[in-house]
């Protein structure tokens, strides 16, 4: 049985396009019969009905038939990101997931999804630390984020200090 959720949150997806380590848009890489994207959009709807899909790139993801929103600041990596889907986002709260993020799971998005929001981010602890790019950011973190920007500072992780 699938808890209630506590709070209405949005969702997005980040799909940043071409990876440099892979040469080629890694959200249209195929892990068996899917590709990355699709399967982090499956994964996200077990709790988030049409999750956002955020990107950098002129890619073509019609064929999720899902809202596509280009980063408002370009080429400063998963911050921008957050920030273009925190602003796109019609909730306080927003669970972000990156798409090459293959091994997370439908249990993993419950429990995101039913924790109480009194927080500004809630992240997953695998026991390495935070996971910054499968969490729950909320829109107060948009001067923070922007703060970040502006100083050339685009490092996700320091957020949650």
């Amino acid at each position: 049985m699938i808890a209630k959720i506590k709070n209405a949150i949005c969702g997005a997806i980040l799909a940043g396009g071409k990876s440099k380590r892979m040469g080629e848009n890694k959200a249209l890489l195929r892990l068996g019969e899917q590709t990355l994207i699709e399967h982090a959009v499956k994964i996200l709807s077990c709790r988030i009905t049409r999750p956002l899909i955020i990107t950098n790139t002129h890619s073509d993801y019609s064929f999720l038939k899902l809202p596509v929103h280009y980063d408002i600041i370009k080429n400063i990596g998963p911050l921008g990101g957050i920030h273009t889907a925190l602003t796109h986002c019609n909730a306080s709260h927003c669970l972000i997931l990156a798409c090459d993020l293959p091994f997370i799971s439908e249990h993993i998005i419950n429990q995101l999804c039913t924790q109480d929001l009194d927080y500004d981010i809630i992240a997953v602890d695998i026991g390495n630390g935070a996971e910054p790019l499968c969490a729950v950011y909320g829109t107060k973190c948009l001067p923070e984020i922007k703060e970040q920007i502006e100083k050339g500072d685009y490092q996700v992780r320091k957020l949650f200090s």
